[in-house]
């Protein structure tokens, strides 16, 4: 440090001025910002000390920057210059530079957190805030979102208690949004959005209001009063002239409530509202939402899984082209749960394998939550019990932003099928049990689905009219649940319940509807195991059609690297001679 010191001292007045100056704008700076900051009006004192400076070798040309032309020779003359300047003239400099660059730049977005750094060492405090909510707001452009809290969380703090006009509004409701993605803190997110809509509907600002409605109503708990949320939004999105990017986004909310209470129709009605004005507005982020929900719904309902994959891949391919590799990992994660229906392991495992490097390059949990869930569920149809293990216990580790419902309910039922492939009935009767506890708290569309799950591990085990009356409550659902992937199910459990009681004319309808359903959504796997169960119940009283039915299932277990049930097929196979 004494000897970069004793450097300095032996420049020029106009090179130490001009080197101070240049220590304060950063490693790399725009000579053009540094002249003006450090008050050289004559050009000839300019140019000498430029000079000056790339003679001492202090300063060399940069390279491969449009708006930085000189850069320091070591980082470490930069520091040390700049920790030895007294703090009143670096606050002076870092406001001189602010304010050339405010004035050069006008229009650049991608400055905002330069500008925000000067202002905020200059001192100048609603300078600061105007920049760090436009850096948080580019930020989230950037699909930055731990970037984005940072700069929100400066911003708030730059704000007085009472303050009540838009830029105290923009910072709030960024700073909730960011702080829900990154951390969670839903009574902190929750307080502040109250706040930023009080500010929004008090100056009868449409596109804040709108932004506040949706963003209250993001992780609301309650579906119906979710809604209730985005309906206010909308109505006043729609006061907005020219602006249809908050209204296809309300479409967005709207089918995303929906979903989680199961209404699939509704879904769809909003989801292709969203994709139908999405196109019209070219807007490539609503139309990656748009496939997205649209896989994710028909993947949900059970198929067609092919439909269902075209759109995720879609998706993700919008997602990736815009740098949105977050919403990208989503999609590659529910592309590769397609292929598993479809019967295709090793894609699958490619996908889910792609979900997880971006969303660990994303830092996103919940994205490497699923990964890894998908994962467990791969190694669980290979019968890799131990990587299974190894796959859920990641999950667990996994600290979730906020409590997230609908994974442990996931998690729960991929436990249950690793209890299964154990053969610890009991573990997995208890662990979908609690599933289903769960799902009737927080996310009903999934019930049925349990309650089939449940029939399934009791078939054998308990007394058939259980069996039948879980079956029969997953039948009686409402219309938005009465699915064909859980008629398909329902029927195949049926076949078997039949079976056992000894109802042969009952049994091949029931597993014949169940096949037909199962190939209408292109369940491969399903399909597959229809055809065992199947030819389990008809190897004695009729072998030709068992051997048909095993061989078939055979070729999709092999090709779907499903060991356990290819290795179950070969067993009863033997039994035919």
């Amino acid at each position: 440090e004494e000897l970069i010191l004793a450097r300095a001292s032996r420049l020029t007045s106009v090179g130490q001025a001009t080197l101070e100056a240049a220590a304060v704008a950063g490693q790399e700076f725009d000579f053009g910002i540094v002249e003006q900051a450090s008050g050289l009006n004559n050009e000839e004192a300019t140019l000498a000390a430029l000079e000056e400076l790339l003679r001492r070798q202090f300063i060399v040309e940069a390279q491969g920057s449009a708006k930085c032309d000189y850069a320091f020779t070591h980082p470490m003359l930069r520091e040390t210059v700049y920790a030895n300047l007294h703090h009143l003239r670096r606050r002076r400099l870092h406001r001189l530079i602010a304010l050339a660059m405010e004035q050069a730049y006008a229009g650049q977005p991608d400055l905002a957190d330069t500008l925000a750094y000067h202002f905020e060492r200059a001192g100048a405090s609603e300078k600061a805030l105007y920049w760090l909510v436009e850096a948080g707001q580019q930020a989230r452009r950037n699909h930055a979102p731990r970037e984005a809290l940072s700069h929100f969380r400066r911003a708030v703090a730059h704000l007085t208690p009472n303050r009540s006009d838009v830029l105290a509004a923009r910072a709030l409701t960024g700073l909730a949004v960011a702080q829900r993605e990154v951390v969670g803190d839903e009574q902190s997110v929750a307080t502040w959005l109250n706040r930023a809509l009080s500010i929004w509907q008090a100056l009868d600002e449409p596109a804040g209001i709108a932004e506040a409605w949706y963003a209250l109503a993001h992780h609301h708990a309650d579906c119906a009063q979710a809604r209730a949320m985005i309906q206010q939004g909308l109505d006043a999105a729609q006061r907005i002239k020219g602006s249809p990017e908050l209204i296809v986004r309300g479409y967005g909310l709207m089918a995303r409530f929906f979903e989680h209470e199961g209404d699939y129709l509704n879904t769809r009605i909003w989801t292709l509202r969203q994709m139908e004005l999405s196109q019209q507005i070219d807007s490539p982020h609503e139309l990656a939402y748009a496939h997205h929900r649209l896989g994710s719904l028909i993947s949900r309902v059970g198929g067609p899984m092919s439909e269902a994959l075209r759109h995720e891949q879609t998706a993700a391919h919008l997602a990736e082209e815009l740098g949105w590799l977050d919403f990208a990992a989503g999609s590659h994660n529910i592309a590769g749960y397609c292929l598993l229906a479809l019967g295709q392991t090793r894609q699958a495992e490619a996908e889910c394998r792609t979900a997880l490097q971006l969303s660990l390059v994303q830092e996103i949990p919940w994205r490497q939550c699923w990964a890894y869930h998908y994962l467990a569920e791969i190694a669980i149809r290979r019968g890799d019990g131990q990587a299974a293990v190894q796959a859920l216990e990641r999950a667990e580790q996994l600290v979730m932003p906020q409590p997230d419902h609908f994974q442990e309910i996931a998690l729960q039922r991929t436990r249950a099928h690793l209890a299964t492939l154990t053969g610890d009935v009991e573990s997995a009767r208890s662990l979908t049990i609690e599933a289903l506890e769960l799902s009737r708290r927080f996310y009903t569309r999934y019930v049925p689905l349990l309650e089939l799950e449940l029939a399934g591990l009791d078939i054998g085990e308990r007394d058939n009219l259980s069996v039948q009356a879980r079956i029969g409550h997953a039948r009686s659902q409402p219309d938005q649940f009465g699915l064909v992937y859980l008629a398909a199910l329902a029927d195949r459990l049926s076949g078997k319940t039949a079976a056992l009681n000894g109802k042969v004319s009952a049994v091949d309808d029931a597993f014949a509807a169940s096949l037909q359903q199962f190939e209408q959504l292109e369940q491969v796997i399903e399909i597959a195991r229809t055809q065992l169960a199947w030819a389990t119940v008809s190897l004695k009283r009729d072998p030709p059609r068992a051997r048909s039915l095993l061989a078939a299932a055979f070729t999709a277990f092999e090709v779907a690297e499903a060991v356990p049930e290819a290795a179950r097929v070969k067993q009863l196979w033997s039994t035919l001679g």
